[in-house]
């Protein structure tokens, strides 16, 4: 092969600049030469190496399903994963939600075509996950349904998980014809694996749903019990008593607790405003609300805020707040009650 040469080893340039353009130009000159898949993962390793990571992903994935199988395509495809992941940690603003569906795009490739790789379990159980916080729910059954099919003996922690992400989906997607058979699907698969705080967290939320506060209390103190540092569990707790207006010492703990776990966290912030609000607090209540509201346009939050500045008198600036989520968000059930209820026009 050309690469072979003597003489073009020779000119082969030390600096990244250069080295890339030497790859791009030998691909681009012989895509079907012997040595070219060797070529395309050493370009991937240069851009990995130099924080490329955008490119790198692209360089790998190309060397892992482009050319006829050879040695390198399942490690070059497990690059991939990493090289997306690292351009996800440092993705910004919009082109986060971008890097993240490439990634999961990559994920569900590589288990797929490297189904015996030893890394694939854990990657297809990675898309699942995502998928499901991403809400692209049906896309997230099939990918947990699939690794508890094709990998029946993965390690007990990647099953129990996508079970969850298959109950979890299925609920969401209201796939079930009453609350009665989401309830029963729980208990099943609770029974199933019963140390999986995720499902249990995500029951109490369920059943508060239904109105039944004291069953939705239950589950998280046993979610808090194995894990008090559980953010999520403290929040919704805290919040929930707030809402009712119902202990607020008590839900003021249980938030101040969550907001030192994850103190910027949006709805942390909006549950300790609406705490205060309760307590009476309206200046540090309007305080932890702006707060919330500038880390995300969240029309809950707006709804906290713009209702705690019109009981402080600042009519104008709680008509400004609804009328900017509107803005964001026409058709919000939260903002239509809150305003509805103050007899407010937010035009």
């Amino acid at each position: 092969a050309l690469y072979q040469e003597e003489a073009l080893f020779e000119k082969q340039p030390a600096n990244f600049a250069e080295a890339s353009r030497w790859y791009r130009q030998f691909l681009a000159s012989f895509p079907a030469d012997a040595e070219s898949p060797d070529i395309n993962y050493q370009l991937a390793n240069l851009l990995l190496e130099n924080e490329h990571f955008g490119d790198a992903a692209r360089e790998y994935e190309r060397t892992a399903y482009d050319y006829d199988a050879h040695e390198q395509a399942s490690e070059a495809g497990y690059a991939a994963v990493f090289a997306h992941r690292e351009d996800l940690k440092r993705a910004t603003g919009a082109r986060q939600l971008e890097v993240k569906k490439l990634t999961v795009d990559s994920y569900l490739k590589f288990a797929d075509t490297f189904q015996d790789h030893e890394q694939a379990p854990v990657v297809l159980g990675a898309a699942a996950d995502d998928l499901y916080e991403m809400k692209d729910l049906p896309l997230a059954i099939a990918s947990a349904r699939k690794l508890i099919e094709r990998y029946p003996g993965a390690e007990t922690s990647l099953v129990r998980s996508a079970w969850a992400v298959v109950a979890n989906s299925s609920i969401d997607l209201a796939e079930y014809a009453d609350a009665e058979q989401a309830l029963a699907l729980y208990e099943t698969a609770l029974t199933a694996f019963p140390d999986n705080l995720d499902l249990l967290y995500n029951r109490a939320l369920f059943v508060v749903e239904l109105g039944d506060f004291a069953w939705m209390e239950r589950d998280l103190r046993s979610v808090l019990e194995r894990d008090p540092d559980h953010a999520d569990a403290l929040n919704a707790l805290g919040y929930t008593l707030a809402d009712r207006n119902e202990r607020l010492d008590e839900a003021f703990t249980l938030v101040a607790r969550a907001l030192k776990l994850r103190p910027d966290s949006p709805a942390i912030l909006d549950s300790m405003g609406w705490v205060l609000y309760r307590q009476g607090d309206l200046v540090q209540a309007a305080s932890y609300l702006r707060k919330a509201l500038a880390l995300t346009d969240d029309d809950e939050i707006a709804a906290h805020l713009g209702e705690v500045l019109w009981m402080k008198g600042l009519h104008d600036d709680a008509q400004t707040v609804w009328r900017d989520a509107l803005a964001h968000n026409p058709d919000s059930d939260k903002i239509r009650a809150v305003i509805e209820r103050f007899q407010v026009d937010p035009q």
